[in-house]
């Protein structure tokens, strides 16, 4: 995605708006990215439904299509049809940490602390490279955070937020040695 993209999404969004409803299949826009940033460009949450809900009719497999469709349902409050969807964007990218993200926080939004915990857990596992997975499985897994975050560590060793989080977990765990070898670590 580059500058010139963005800016076609800006000029092209008011457009879309005007003739959504009425435009004829060969005015419509064919590209399933380009509906994907014209959803996520527009302001409003009909229009980024339209965009997304057009993007997912040209390929139903596009992913962050489904991701976005998520997020607008879970801006409505409908967070139930947003965990379903977000679980249809996973289905095709299971590693897409944009939807584990959106799960957590439908999780939060339900005051559902074990299928937060459960989730950030999956999220480890389908999404090892994501960080964030990561800092919310320990944070939902206190018993666990220093195994888990050791983890987290063997694959980003340079992550601060991940380093500051251990050197958190020795803190609590009461392992002073580590907490200080940690927090030095993070200085440097």
């Amino acid at each position: 995605v580059t500058l010139r993209t963005y800016t076609h999404v800006s000029l092209f969004r008011s457009r879309w708006r005007c003739t959504a409803a009425s435009a004829q299949p060969a005015d419509r826009p064919t590209s399933p990215d380009f509906l994907y940033l014209l959803g996520r460009a527009s302001p409003e949450p009909t229009a980024s439904e339209a965009a997304f809900r057009e993007a997912l009719h040209l390929d139903p497999t596009h992913a962050r299509a489904w991701t976005g469709l998520a997020a607008v349902q879970r801006g409505q409050g409908k967070v139930e049809d947003a965990a379903m969807t977000y679980r249809k964007a996973l289905s095709f990218s299971p590693a897409l940490s944009e939807a584990w993200a959106g799960l957590r926080a439908v999780s939060m939004m339900k005051n559902d602390g074990a299928g937060l915990a459960a989730v950030s857990l999956e999220a480890i596992a389908a999404a090892p490279q994501d960080p964030q997975s990561w800092l919310a499985a320990a944070a939902t897994n206190p018993g666990q955070a220093s195994t888990l975050l050791d983890q987290a560590l063997r694959i980003h060793p340079s992550q601060p937020e991940l380093v500051l989080a251990r050197a958190r977990a020795a803190f609590e765990d009461k392992d002073w040695d580590l907490a200080a070898t940690v927090y030095q670590t993070a200085l440097n």
